[in-house]
């Protein structure tokens, strides 16, 4: 990001503004949609250790994937990512005054668009060679298609403080990380920060919670596999005052009109977790899972963490799902002689967030337990497959679980998928 002094000129709101990172221990103490400070992870878990039983209750933990494994943050967290734009001049009066806003996107000047759709492209092909450096050569960018923007207005308490557009992009590649090519579209939206008269900008990120597609190879962040998800995402933070995403501006694609493609929706069987979502996934529980190991209490030592498989629940009354990602821990209790060798089972599940077609868009992951704290588990061990799919269907309410073939059996009449086991 360019640290250049002027970009401080560009007015921002809580939401635009980047955020502290926070630690998994951290996370597990903070309360959604707030901005604490960072806390030492050593004095979180002497308060989780030293918290009565009884008063533990279910918490929820933001996990926010990045191109380095996953930002954590108890708040929707915006990164700025700043392109070479142009950048506003301001003055000293400037500042102490309320600050003209731009609000009139159908003004917006042919040459000014085309190079928003310039910079869009560039700060693209950077993020996809940046999160995937090991294939970007192999995927080829065979369209990048404006196809409508978002005009939204940050709000706070009752006024609006600032504005932005979103294009987006309708992107068609041919993937050859595989053995064979594959041709793949999605949509994918460009924040940016216009002056009031709508000659300047600033490229930034995607302004909401982002959403992830994993492929089987590689990923990427802000991904969508309906354009017409970005509004609603930009809905959940900022005031939508308008849309012009239009159906009839897409491209056709892999021989479909686009009047025939299909609206994704949430995922309703295991059979429709990919591989690259299980990738995905553990990717963005790792930081938990670390924590997690080296929080063992005195006289307990962890051995091995063993993915164990994912599961889904599916609710069709109510559009909603949920879906768990599970490792089998073993560990060593030194407290009796001789030691014991002994398992639990440690799990995180998310609810509604995975969608058709390696789209994950992940707000947040709930658990019974501190996450990432072993002596919250160690206290009640859940030592067999059994004990965790009661669990799961007490505490998230699901009742008919879908597991993947390679989580283990619990010995009951219970059906499960049949789908090809997806290893760890």
């Amino acid at each position: 990001m360019d640290t250049n002094d002027t970009h401080e000129n560009v007015q921002k709101t809580t939401e635009t503004m980047p955020q502290p990172l926070l630690t998994p221990a951290s996370v597990a103490i903070t309360p959604m949609f707030e901005n604490p400070a960072p806390t030492d992870t050593d004095a979180d878990n002497k308060a989780n250790a030293e918290a009565p039983s009884g008063s533990r209750k279910k918490r929820k933990f933001v996990l926010l994937f990045s191109i380095a494994g996953v930002l954590l943050a108890g708040i929707v967290t915006i990164t700025v990512l700043a392109l070479n734009g142009v950048l506003f001049n301001s003055t000293a009066k400037a500042e102490e005054e309320k600050p003209a806003l731009f609000n009139s996107p159908e003004e917006l000047s042919e040459q000014v668009t085309a190079d928003m759709d310039m910079e869009a492209e560039a700060f693209f092909d950077k993020k996809l060679k940046d999160i995937n450096p090991d294939c970007a050569d192999k995927i080829t960018v065979d369209a990048f298609h404006f196809v409508g923007m978002v005009y939204v207005e940050a709000v706070r308490t009752g006024e609006v403080v600032d504005s932005f557009i979103e294009r987006v992009y309708q992107i068609q590649v041919t993937d050859n990380t595989g053995e064979e090519a594959v041709k793949r579209q999605f949509f994918f939206p460009v924040a940016f920060s216009v002056s009031p008269a709508g000659d300047r900008f600033m490229a930034l990120g995607h302004l909401a919670v982002p959403s992830y597609l994993f492929f089987d190879n590689w990923y990427i962040d802000a991904g969508f596999t309906d354009a017409e998800m970005v509004a609603q995402d930009l809905g959940r933070v900022y005031a939508v005052r308008s849309n012009t995403i239009d159906k009839s501006l897409y491209l056709p694609f892999d021989g479909k009109d686009p009047s025939e493609f299909e609206k994704h929706d949430l995922i309703r069987t295991v059979d429709e977790i990919t591989d690259g979502m299980i990738e995905g996934t553990k990717k963005g529980i790792a930081p938990f899972l670390d924590n997690f190991k080296k929080t063992f209490p005195d006289k307990t030592r962890f051995v091995s963490a063993e993915y164990t498989g994912m599961g889904v629940f599916y609710d069709p009354e109510h559009n909603q799902n949920k879906a768990v990602i599970a490792y089998k821990i073993d560990y060593v209790d030194e407290n009796t002689t001789p030691a014991e060798n002994k398992v639990l089972y440690w799990y995180v599940w998310f609810d509604n967030a995975f969608y058709q077609d390696s789209q994950i868009k992940v707000k947040g992951a709930t658990c019974d337990k501190d996450t990432d704290n072993a002596f919250e588990w160690l206290l009640e061990p859940r030592s067999t497959i059994a004990a965790l799919r009661t669990r799961l269907r007490t505490n998230t309410g699901a009742e008919h679980w879908e597991f993947t073939d390679n989580f283990p059996d619990d010995g009951s009449d219970r059906k499960t998928t049949t789908t090809t086991e997806k290893t760890a």
